[in-house]
C-alpha cells in the first residue's frame, strides 16, 4: 500500500501476527460439520476468527465491536467465535488491513479503505458532509453501496460504515484563531492524500504518522499539533501533552467496517447471513454512542482538562479544500461520486 508506512522496527511483528494468525485459522476453520455429540442448541466452534482496531474497548468503537462478536457468536450457536483485539495491539490500521487482505485477520474497522478502493477517495475529502444526517444519507444509500462496490476483487468486504466523528486540530503550544496560525505547523495528519493536501494548502507542514505514535511525538515537540476526532484524541489521551483545540470540523470521517474477503467465502451462509445482521446491529449503537461520546468529550476537555477551544473562521479552510478537490478527484467515478453527494444536501 502507498499510505500508512511502516516503521522497519515493526516488520517482524506484523509478521509473526501473519503467522499465529494463520495457524490459528488453519486450526479453526475448516467449516467441517458439528459432531452428533454436540450439546443441543449450541454446536462445536468451528471457525474462530479475529478482529482488530485502533480504538480501545471502553469506547463507542470498541464496545460495538465486543457486541458484534457476542451476537455473532450466538445467532450461529457457537459456530462462529470472534475475538477482538483492541487499541493497535495487532499493529496499525494500514497494517491491519494488509493483514485482512491476506486472510491472516478476519475483520477489521478501517479509515484507510481508500488506498485500494480508489473510489473512496471521495469520502476522504475535505467538508464533504454537511451534518451527521447528510452523511447517513449518503453512506447507507446508493453512495455507499458504490463505495462497497469498489472492495470488488481488493481482497476485503465492506460489511458497513461506522462514524468517525468530526476532525478537529489540537496543539501543544500554539492557539490557532485563524487560518493563518497554521503556516509553519508540523502536524500529525491521518495517512490519506486529503488531509496532507488541506493542511500542505493552509502552509502547515503534514506529517502523516500512525496514530500510536503520536503522543511521544506531541510529547517530545516532534510535533506541534495533530487532526483527527476528539474522541479518538480522549481515547489516547493527548489532551494529557496537548492545551489547545481548534474546531474546524474539516471532514466527518467514516471508517469501513471490513470482513476479509478469504474469512467472508469460507463461512456458510448461515453464518454469513449472521454477519451481515449483528453487523447492522452492531453499526446502529456504535453511530448513536458516538454522537453522544462526541457531546461529552467536548465538555470535559474544556471543564475537566481545561483546553482551550477556537472556531476559526471556516472560509479560508474551504477555499484550501478546492485545491484538494482539483487534485484528487480526477476519475469520472470519483467526479460522479461527489455530485451524488452533493446532490443529497438539495
Amino acid at each position: 500500500m502507498n499510505k500508512g508506512w511502516v516503521r522497519p522496527h515493526r516488520v517482524p511483528v506484523v509478521l509473526s501476527v501473519v503467522v499465529a494468525l494463520l495457524v490459528a485459522a488453519c486450526a479453526g476453520g475448516s467449516g467441517a460439520a458439528p459432531p452428533a455429540s454436540a450439546p443441543q442448541g449450541k454446536v462445536e466452534t468451528q471457525f474462530k476468527l479475529r478482529g482488530a482496531s485502533n480504538l480501545g474497548k471502553d469506547t463507542a468503537d470498541g464496545k460495538a465491536y465486543e457486541m458484534f462478536a457476542t451476537c455473532l457468536g450466538e445467532r450461529t450457536n457457537g459456530l462462529v467465535e470472534l475475538k477482538h483485539f483492541h487499541a493497535a495491539s495487532l499493529g496499525s490500521d494500514a497494517e491491519t488491513l494488509e493483514l485482512a487482505q491476506t486472510g491472516a485477520l478476519d475483520f477489521v474497522v478501517t479509515s484507510l479503505y481508500s488506498s485500494v478502493i480508489p473510489v473512496a477517495t471521495v469520502f476522504d475529502l475535505p467538508f464533504l458532509w454537511n451534518d451527521y444526517a447528510h452523511w447517513l444519507k449518503g453512506v447507507d444509500g446508493p453512495v455507499g453501496k458504490v463505495v462497497k462496490d469498489g472492495a470488488e476483487g481488493k481482497r476485503i468486504k465492506i460489511l458497513d460504515f461506522h462514524l468517525g466523528g468530526w476532525r478537529d486540530v489540537y496543539t501543544t503550544k500554539k492557539k490557532l484563531d485563524t487560518a493563518e496560525d497554521f503556516k509553519g505547523l508540523k502536524l500529525r495528519t491521518q495517512q490519506t492524500p486529503a488531509w496532507v493536501q488541506l493542511f500542505q494548502a493552509l502552509g502547515a507542514v503534514p506529517t502523516p504518522l500512525a496514530f500510536g505514535e503520536v503522543y511521544l511525538a506531541l510529547q517530545q515537540g516532534t510535533l506541534d499539533g495533530a487532526e483527527t476526532a476528539l474522541p479518538a484524541m480522549w481515547d489516547v489521551k493527548h489532551y494529557e501533552v496537548s492545551k489547545y483545540v481548534a474546531q474546524t470540523h474539516h471532514g466527518l470521517s467514516t471508517n469501513a467496517w471490513v470482513i476479509s474477503e478469504q474469512t467472508w467465502n469460507k463461512l456458510p451462509k448461515g453464518a454469513q447471513d449472521a454477519v451481515v445482521e449483528c453487523s447492522k446491529t452492531a453499526v446502529t449503537f456504535q453511530r448513536t454512542q458516538k454522537l453522544a461520546d462526541a457531546e461529552r468529550i467536548d465538555k470535559a476537555l474544556q471543564d475537566e482538562k481545561k483546553m482551550v477551544f477556537t472556531k476559526p473562521d471556516p472560509a479560508p479552510f474551504r477555499a484550501a479544500a478546492q485545491q484538494v478537490y482539483a487534485k484528487l478527484v480526477t476519475a469520472d467515478n470519483q467526479k460522479a461520486l461527489v455530485k451524488q453527494i452533493q446532490d443529497l444536501a438539495k
